[in-house]
């Protein structure tokens, strides 16, 4: 009898997750555009690894022009994209999201040498840092997958505002509905961005509120801004959230993104289309202020409606980065 209950419940575990394995596929969704974007100019972050990568290699085989913004590039990382595109359009920029004083520089050095900007993707990111701080004081996955993004943007606005219809895409997550982000109790003008062991969640919802605000703001200009889940994507990201120095929850985190991983994950060029459908469909032109997955328009964490805690985020962001008068926008 106990070991007729065992087996049924093997059973029961391998049917499900074969059923997932097979829903996974079914829902996979890739970018059904081939429209071509030669004279278009993109930036992505994070372009030299993972999703990144794919990303970069699909737009140059368009014909775009592409700067890949990152703080690892080598030679065989350029060997790589060039074999795989033949592209002479892609250039390779420094920048160390970790660093302000580095985007800071990154923005310079692009608003002198390039005209306009029609795509400028947010990609990079980061897991955990397991306490260590950044050269700012700041948690690392807070800077890499949010602050820096918001930063980076302010600086690239006017060369966007040359494209006729400029596209800002920032990499979200559904982790983000996890959150720990609330306004602050004991001060009602703050807000509270709550446990950092859940940091990576409540970066990745600092964008999805982000995006929307952008959106509002830039529309006039014509500049669409979305924000997108990739899905589980079987990246290095995941590794970080194994190792030492981890909390017990943490732990328990890892293997189970491992686990899920393996079970439904997606790979790098899997996890790129989204992104590339965001960027490249002619579906998508006038379409602003949403958060994709599958790319469906999905719904947001439930914070993202909160205009209040959205707006004290915002105002919260624009003291973090220390953007000048002239860089804030209205």
């Amino acid at each position: 009898m106990f070991l007729t209950i065992v087996y049924s419940i093997i059973v029961f575990i391998f049917v499900i997750c074969i059923s997932l394995r097979i829903y996974s596929r079914y829902i996979l969704f890739r970018c059904k555009s081939n429209i071509c974007l030669e004279g278009k100019t993109a930036i992505v972050t994070g372009g030299s690894l993972g999703i990144g990568y794919h990303i970069v290699c699909n737009l140059a085989s368009r014909g775009c022009k592409i700067i890949v913004a990152d703080k690892v590039i080598t030679d065989d990382v350029k060997d790589a994209i060039y074999k795989e595109t033949n592209s002479k359009k892609i250039t390779y920029e420094y920048v160390d999201l970790a660093s302000f004083k580095s985007v800071r520089e990154f923005a310079e050095r692009i608003n002198s040498t390039e005209e306009k900007l029609d795509i400028l993707i947010h990609n990079a990111g980061i897991g955990k840092s397991f306490g260590t701080l950044s050269e700012d004081g700041l948690n690392v996955p807070m800077q890499i997958n949010y602050y820096s993004a918001f930063l980076m943007t302010h600086l690239l606005i006017d060369i966007m505002k040359k494209s006729p219809a400029a596209r800002l895409i920032f990499a979200g997550s559904a982790f983000s509905f996890f959150n720990t982000i609330s306004i602050n109790k004991n001060n009602p003008d703050d807000i509270n961005l709550g446990t950092m062991q859940l940091d990576y969640h409540t970066s990745k919802f600092c964008v999805i509120a982000a995006s929307d605000i952008f959106s509002a703001k830039l529309k006039e200009y014509n500049i669409m801004s979305n924000s997108y889940h990739p899905g589980v994507v079987r990246t290095r990201m995941i590794n970080q959230f194994k190792g030492e120095g981890m909390t017990l929850f943490e732990a328990f985190i890892g293997r189970f993104l491992s686990f899920i991983s393996f079970l439904i994950g997606k790979s790098p060029e899997e996890g790129a289309q989204i992104a590339l459908h965001l960027a490249c469909s002619r579906e998508m032109e006038g379409v602003t202020g949403n958060f994709f997955g599958e790319g469906n328009s999905r719904f947001k964490p439930i914070q993202a409606y909160n205009k209040k805690l959205c707006q004290l985020l915002w105002s919260h962001s624009e003291k973090i980065v220390k953007l000048t008068p002239e860089e804030i926008l209205s």
